[in-house]
């Protein structure tokens, strides 16, 4: 039987597709935990705004990833580096969450202007970069 592909995949592609394909679950998995709620408590479902709120979620993290990969991979935390690394790790993770509530507010704006489903309101910002 002849493959489909004409060329393997590199390790990097299957990687990255491997990653896309959880992606995909999670957010489709968090979506449905969503409906599945609203549902079984007799409230009304409103497929369109948890599915922009749960997939600017997963994949705002997704578009971040390769900074957190590239940290991984460029200073690896072990036990003898963790008092010299723990500040950037800090740092970063600080940086990741600001820039991650950061791009959900962005996109969510946008999208939720792009699809007709009114205005977006994250609440107040202070607890939202806090959380």
């Amino acid at each position: 039987m002849k493959s489909v592909f004409r060329h393997k995949l590199s390790s990097n592609q299957i990687f990255w597709l491997t990653i896309f394909g959880l992606c995909n679950l999670i957010w489709l998995m968090n979506f449905g935990i969503i409906v599945s709620d609203k549902l079984s408590n007799g409230h009304p479902v409103d497929l369109k705004h948890p599915l922009v709120l749960e997939f600017t979620g997963v994949y705002g993290v997704l578009a971040l990833l390769p900074i957190l990969l590239w940290l991984f991979r460029t200073h690896p935390l072990t036990t003898k580096r963790l008092p010299r690394l723990l500040p950037l790790y800090l740092g970063v993770m600080l940086g990741f969450g600001l820039s991650h509530t950061t791009l959900l507010i962005l996109s969510r704006k946008f999208l939720f202007y792009l699809f007709g489903l009114g205005s977006y309101s994250p609440g107040i910002l202070l607890y939202l970069y806090v959380m």
